[in-house]
């Protein structure tokens, strides 16, 4: 009907929701040849002489490429970057490229990073200058918010420089957005200044903010009431509570107002900062108080809300506010040792937090997020680990050693075991764990292990610890041991590490700066004895005798960083010596690894790659110091000899392109990867060095691996760093391995720092050696170590390495 009337446009809209109708059914190629016909046939037209009708139609492109940006996503481009940089190197009317440079923005927020620092911001500036040319100043506020935005991830003075000039503009605006407002803008600021660890200066701008909004629209209650919020919570991070105490006071008056836009929500928000604030100040009577006050009026608004809404919109909100105020509530009545009560409400914490979870992976169209499903959703179980936690340390006081262990257990690696049971072409379905301590058993049985496994106790929240910058508040106080024996035999031990004056996570970097620097000797050995002494020793007694059986040992928090089979005993002997080591996020995830090892079904013996022709990296001294990535000929002799010894045809130099190898992963039994490894601002953005091309970057990130479906028996990370990434509250790493253990791979070998090239060489010849022998993975490594620490002693040359997984 529109080609016969001739309306152009039209057709191009119908193309448009065409395509995005297909996208929706995860018809991929067909969504993207009718996109493509409707940008094609956009950028064709003319435009309008209306304001709001060419408004309408330069928005119309801009909104196509971004679902094609979601398609290039599916394909294994993050966020579509590569495919909007091509496009961007086109030649396009002005209109046109503002269209792609909106979205190439956004998919430089979303990359984060640091190998791509400098173009991304190159992209923010060019994209403030452009809405200079072609937009009014509203519009370049924006973008200013925009450039401050990428640049907080890598240079926060100059983040906060663009955002002085944002907020000076957003002051001159007549009628500004909501995205324009000297509100938005002022707290962009303050939130920058605050990372940048400026705290005087944040309030003070939230002050100049606040009283700028009472002269100019003193109605606008809701920015009011946040940015007094923020206010308070910056003051509370430099410990002045008395005056963070009179602004939440301030603000709850305000929720308390008949003209207060959401009442319920801003007052039981002003009361759970109140409580927290009595905590700091060791009131912990108070504290409970303000939160049972809290919990009150959600109870309230969700009797209202039921009358009100549909029962879809009530799972929603149902599924949000209750389970924190009941996890605040059970971590107050755990610190005054009531635990009866402390169980209940983290158990009703627990329900309505699985509810949560439900909701969002029921509801969320992954295919329209450019993080992915994984990344879309790894947050969401956080405080559900927190709250298992919280119950492990209730069951312990009341000696429930099992229900203990089994609390401990469930709360760990919750997404990852939900990815590693998914395929990326199924529907994610969330199964909240109902493992039982004969499973436990079974499991160490099945593996021939015996699991040790450790929990962190903080003296804060999660909540407190991870989302505040440098002012997060990280106090470890003790540490629980649990050792399970393939016989079924329970063993726990409590080590107080407050009594002993220990801070753990300064140790653990201590000692890992101390070993990575020196290849030659080892500075570290006073730490390592200690980590020993805290680790190992309480259990020593439970961990087999004979070295050639296994012991795999499930990490929190830092202890993820530490190199085990390099820990020493009083006696100076290293644990490689006396045990086979494995590592592992959870126990169940021994299970899931043992599963793909069952059904895994490769058609190819091994995909080897060293020594790629390395991608450029943007070179930026002034931010990171860093400089293109240097060949790795060791790297190639190491793959030529492995491949050798393996019978496969080896990747090397302008072979090991990303799109082949990509390709090729799929149906590998061994994956085998010697080349750089990556480390970024987002641990999704971590990476492997492979050979670029004129379609490709070459950087094969933890983003694409997680859309693989994988096949293989082992992969190996022979390069710098795989081990590492962002450490989640329940997770582990976030990182390489975890990507590779969720794509489908039975067994991972990682590294935790960077070798030099001729011990990995080494190391990684003897490991296959081994295998080729009969030895299982997790003895080859052990042997292979030991041999290697025979001609390069020193722990920085060998110790690096870790397996995960099923091994054999």
């Amino acid at each position: 009907a529109a080609q016969a009337e001739g309306d152009q446009w039209r057709e191009s809209d119908i193309w448009h929701e065409y395509g995005y109708s297909l996208l929706l059914l995860k018809r991929y190629e067909e969504a993207q040849a009718a996109l493509e016909t409707a940008l094609e046939m956009t950028r064709s037209l003319e435009f309008d002489a209306d304001p709001e009708v060419r408004h309408y139609q330069l928005l119309q492109e801009s909104v196509i490429l971004q679902h094609l940006a979601d398609i290039y996503q599916e394909y294994g481009d993050p966020f579509g970057r590569e495919f909007l940089e091509r496009e961007a190197r086109r030649p396009l009317r002005p209109e046109s490229y503002y269209a792609v440079l909106r979205n190439l923005v956004s998919a430089y927020i979303g990359t984060r990073s640091n190998t791509l620092s400098e173009r991304a911001i190159e992209v923010g500036q060019e994209w403030v200058e452009l809405n200079r040319q072609m937009r009014g100043p509203g519009e370049v506020v924006e973008a200013l918010r925009f450039s401050s935005w990428i640049l907080s991830f890598y240079d926060l003075p100059r983040a906060v420089a663009v955002g002085e000039e944002a907020l000076e503009l957003a002051k001159t605006l007549d009628n500004p957005t909501p995205r324009q407002s000297v509100a938005t803008v002022g707290r962009d600021l303050a939130q920058s200044l605050h990372a940048e660890g400026e705290v005087e200066g944040a309030i003070a701008i939230l002050h100049d903010t606040i009283a700028y909004l009472r002269q100019h629209e003193p109605d606008d209650h809701w920015n009011l009431f946040h940015l007094t919020k923020t206010q308070a919570e910056y003051h509370r991070d430099i410990e002045q509570y008395p005056q963070a105490v009179q602004l939440n006071q301030e603000n709850l008056a305000l929720a308390q107002q008949p003209t207060a836009p959401l009442p319920y929500h801003q007052q039981f928000q002003t009361l759970e900062a109140l409580s927290e604030l009595a905590f700091l100040q060791e009131n912990l009577t108070q504290a409970l108080d303000y939160q049972q006050q809290a919990l009150g009026q959600i109870e309230q608004y969700l009797a209202d809300y039921q009358q009100q809404n549909s029962t879809h919109e009530i799972e929603a909100f149902q599924a949000s506010f209750p389970s924190n105020s009941h996890l605040r509530l059970g971590f107050l009545h755990l610190q005054l040792r009531q635990l009866a009560e402390a169980e209940h409400h983290l158990l009703e914490a627990l329900k309505f937090d699985n509810q949560y979870l439900s909701f969002i992976i029921a509801s969320t169209d992954f295919s329209q997020h450019g993080s992915g499903r994984d990344e879309g959703t790894v947050n969401t179980f956080e405080p559900g680990a927190e709250i298992y936690r919280l119950l492990h340390h209730v069951y312990l006081q009341q000696g429930r050693l099992k229900d203990a262990l089994l609390a401990s257990e469930r709360g760990r690696a919750r997404s990852t075991l939900l990815f590693a049971k998914t395929k990326p072409d199924e529907d994610l379905k969330l199964t909240d764990s109902k493992v039982t301590f004969k499973e436990l058993k079974a499991i160490a049985r099945r593996e021939k292990t015996t699991i040790v496994q450790y929990s962190l106790v903080y003296k804060y929240p999660h909540y407190w610890r991870k989302y505040r910058g440098k002012f997060a508040r990280r106090d470890i106080t003790d540490l629980i041991i649990w050792a399970v024996t393939p016989q079924g035999d329970l063993v726990q031990q409590t080590v107080a590490l407050d009594e002993q004056a220990v801070e753990l996570e300064r140790l653990i970097r201590t000692m890992r700066r101390r070993l990575i620097s020196n290849a030659q000797s080892n500075r570290a050995a006073p730490m390592l004895q200690t980590l020993h002494s805290l680790l190992i020793a309480p259990i020593q007694d439970y961990l087999p005798t004979d070295p050639e059986q296994r012991v795999t040992f499930i990490a929190d928090g830092d202890l993820f960083l530490v190199p085990f089979a390099a820990l020493q005993d009083a006696n100076g002997q290293e644990l490689i010596e006396q045990h086979t080591i494995l590592t592992a996020p959870s126990i169940q995830l021994l299970e899931a690894s043992r599963r793909n090892a069952q059904d895994n079904r490769p058609s190819q013996p091994a995909l080897i790659i060293g020594n790629p022709t390395m991608p450029e990296v943007p070179d930026a001294p002034d931010l990171f110091n860093r400089s293109s990535l240097a060949p790795l000929p060791g790297a190639e002799a190491e793959a030529k000899a492995i491949a050798a010894l393996l019978k496969a045809e080896p990747l090397i130099r302008d072979a090991a392109t990303e799109k082949r190898v990509t390709a090729a992963m799929p149906a590998a039994e061994i994956l085998h990867f010697a080349t750089h490894g990556l480390l970024e601002y987002s641990s999704y953005a971590n990476s492997l060095a492979l050979a670029p091309t004129a379609d490709e970057d070459g950087f094969l990130s933890v983003r694409e691996i997680t859309q693989l479906d994988l096949n293989a028996k082992l992969a190996v990370l022979s390069a710098c760093d795989t081990g590492r990434g962002e450490l989640y509250n329940g997770e582990g790493v976030l990182g390489l391995s975890r990507a590779f253990i969720g794509a489908g791979a039975a067994s991972v070998l990682v590294s935790l720092w960077a070798i030099p090239d001729q011990p990995t060489a080494a190391l990684m010849t003897e490991f296959y050696r081994r295998r080729a022998a009969g030895e299982d993975n997790a003895a080859a490594l052990r042997n292979a170590m030991l041999v290697t620490r025979e001609q390069f002693p020193a722990p920085g040359n060998w110790a690096a390495f870790t397996i995960t997984g099923a091994v054999d």
